[in-house]
């Protein structure tokens, strides 16, 4: 199978099979636009539509897993997240031709400004902040994979650890960065439990119908971690997609954020919790845009698309040093 290769269909018609999915006919599969980092396809059989998800074949090294991210997407779906059904997944070297996973195809857009379309004066879209605010909420009472589960220790401490090592290995020499680690050392929050955290939580990554929001996608980052990471990381300004006034993914205000995951979560969360995530969502998408960067000098992946984020980085720092000055 080269690079460019489409999946096969009747190893795809034999894993959905397998995974007990009654379909008719000879599945048809077209490559999903959008998406800087997966190979994505559309599966279309005569009853039902799915989506694969694979590893790019030519990628050496894939930065995240695809066995984590379709146990993490049922953990969700089992504690009644809006997720598109997951329904089997393969190894690298199985029947996609790399890891992969396939969920159930829901309707609905994600894109970011079709999405914000649908209130074009950013006045009325707290019922859909609610949405979002609930699913989280949800996905903070999700039961972790068992080899999560036994994780013990602060879950802030691992929080840093990380933030730490990708400084020391990515940016030694960015002192904004650093200042943000240690704003975050100096203010670290109690966190009481470690829940399942979705990682990317944000617009693009939700798909939203004509009822709201009809699914929460793009499991990879998923992993372990503490409440209101997902929320602080929904609210950064690259993610309200220049609607920076609308602190809650550029859609409504704050307050119905932490309304809505209050109906649903095992305890509330407030303002100021959310704003010390921020602060660590936005420096950990700082990190991101460094790796992405690193990653491609190295040989490591071939996509300008992903090469171009780490330009970013400049946008990051300007945001931190704003972050860093509201709260003083």
């Amino acid at each position: 199978m080269t690079a460019d290769a489409a999946p096969d269909a009747d190893l795809v018609a034999a894993a959905l099979a397998d995974a007990g999915e009654h379909f008719g006919g000879r599945p048809a599969l077209e490559p999903l636009p959008g998406g800087a980092s997966r190979d994505s396809w559309l599966i279309g059989t005569d009853r039902q539509r799915y989506v694969l998800k694979r590893d790019p074949l030519h990628e050496r090294t894939p930065l995240t897993s695809r066995h984590a991210e379709y146990r993490a997407a049922l953990a969700a779906a089992a504690a009644g997240v809006p997720v598109p059904r997951p329904v089997c997944f393969e190894p690298a070297g199985g029947r996609f031709g790399s890891a992969g996973m396939i969920s159930e195809f829901v309707t609905g857009t994600s894109s970011p400004n079709r999405i914000q379309a649908l209130d074009p004066v950013g006045s009325g879209g707290d019922d859909l902040v609610r949405d979002i605010g609930r699913a989280a909420g949800r996905l903070a009472r999700a039961a972790l994979p068992a080899d999560d589960a036994t994780r013990g220790g602060d879950p802030v401490d691992a929080v840093l650890a990380e933030l730490a090592g990708g400084l020391d290995f990515l940016a030694p020499d960015r002192p904004v960065l650093a200042a943000a680690y240690r704003w975050l050392e100096l203010h670290r929050p109690v966190v009481s439990r470690t829940v399942l955290v979705h990682g990317d939580f944000r617009l693009g990554n939700f798909l939203i119908g004509d009822r709201g929001l009809s699914g929460v996608i793009d499991w990879e980052f998923a992993a372990p971690g503490c409440p209101g990471q997902d929320l602080g990381f929904f609210c950064l300004r690259p993610w309200r997609f220049e609607r920076d006034t609308l602190r809650a993914g550029g859609l409504g205000g704050l307050t119905a954020l932490l309304d809505g995951y209050a109906e649903t979560a095992p305890e509330a969360l407030d303002a100021a919790t959310v704003a010390y995530w921020e602060i660590v969502g936005q420096l950990r998408w700082g990190l991101y845009c460094l790796l992405q960067e690193s990653t491609y000098r190295l040989g490591g992946h071939r996509h300008l698309e992903r090469f171009a984020i780490g330009r970013r980085i400049a946008e990051v720092e300007w945001d931190l040093l704003d972050l860093l000055e509201e709260t003083r």
